[in-house]
């Protein structure tokens, strides 16, 4: 209602116009323009209506004007990137369950029923394609599948939506998850933490379709921790992992292991950790089999940190999409000892 939109809590306050520029990239950045275009931060105007502080024509017609955006001959490239297609059909499922939606004008109900068919399609082409079923990429396509199932159980083309989502959800939690081990497999420390949120977001009745415990999966996870941070929860820089990142005191486990070593085969790691009065003693080799979507080429490599100091470093990597420095260096062996 006052004209200013934050995509996403690491990135700065824009100013939006009434009609938006859906092409603005003001911080020059893809992953910004995928939560821009995922509509995210619509839910804001749920929040408000529930809460009397705006009313729904203002959703209505920001929601208008993007499927119109999306019919366009010319849409940013991270309009259609997979990751963007599920977050925003997640918000459109929520944003027609709201109770608001009886208001929505008949042209605008034409369209989004339009657009929710090429969304589902879309989804299930990358369930076809298997590529995403090691990655947390497919957890979120199942969930917009199952999402949207509540109000369109057949797609465009006689879909069952509810079925393929759940099957993808089976898939890729278990491509994606140790169920064993109680670890992320994406190679990433800073991964193994949105895998723990991830799993805690997720319906009882659809982890025990794999075999998950949440109590006690989460609480394996949260193990996982001890040995994936050094001093004060700072996560080792392994993966897709920023060497500043910390694991939430939430998901740090209540009981400290007694042994001092850890290995996990299945996540290809082996980690020696030893706490005493001059600091944390922390050391890890990688040993993979193959490289995992958020991992690098870092096979035998190891990690070294003595009361605290980082001797032999990791220099992790920030994500971003479309990154160079990313694909050229962080993730190579060059950056690796």
């Amino acid at each position: 209602s006052q004209g200013r939109l934050k995509a996403w809590p690491s990135f700065g306050e824009i100013t939006i116009d009434k009609e938006v520029d859906w092409s603005v990239d003001p911080f020059n950045n893809k992953t910004w323009k995928l939560y821009f275009h995922s509509l995210n931060w619509t839910y804001s105007y749920l929040w408000g209506i529930d809460n009397n502080l705006t009313t729904h024509d203002r959703l209505h017609d920001v929601l208008s004007q993007y499927i119109d955006y999306l019919k366009s001959d010319n849409v940013d490239e991270m309009a259609w990137f997979d990751h963007t297609t599920s977050d925003r059909l997640c918000v459109i499922s929520a944003i027609v369950l709201h109770s608001s939606s009886r208001h929505m004008a008949p042209d605008l109900l034409e369209n989004l029923n339009e657009i929710i068919g090429i969304h589902i399609t879309k989804i299930c082409e990358y369930y076809d394609s298997e590529f995403w079923f090691d990655s947390n990429h497919g957890v979120f396509h199942a969930l917009a599948l199952i999402n949207i199932s509540h109000l369109y159980s057949v797609g465009p083309s006689d879909e069952n939506v509810r079925d393929i989502g759940i099957d993808y959800l089976k898939i890729s939690l278990k491509g994606i998850l140790s169920i064993n081990e109680g670890i992320s497999l994406e190679q990433s420390a800073y991964y193994h933490q949105l895998a723990i949120e991830l799993v805690d977001s997720i319906d009882d009745a659809y982890l025990k379709m794999v075999g998950i415990n949440k109590k006690k999966f989460i609480g394996k996870m949260n193990e996982a921790n001890y040995w994936f941070t050094s001093n004060n929860r700072k996560l080792i820089p392994i993966g897709d992992t920023s060497v500043i990142s910390k694991a939430s005191d939430k998901h740090m486990p209540v009981k400290i292991p007694k042994e001092y070593l850890k290995t996990y085969l299945e996540g290809g790691i082996t980690i020696v950790k030893h706490v005493s009065e001059q600091g944390v003693n922390h050391f890890a080799i990688c040993h993979r089999e193959k490289r995992a979507p958020h991992g690098h080429f870092d096979a035998l490599s190891v990690i070294l940190e003595h009361n605290n100091h980082r001797f032999l470093i990791d220099s992790g990597g920030p994500y971003e999409y479309g990154s160079k420095l990313r694909y050229e260096y962080f993730m190579s062996s060059f950056a690796h000892n």
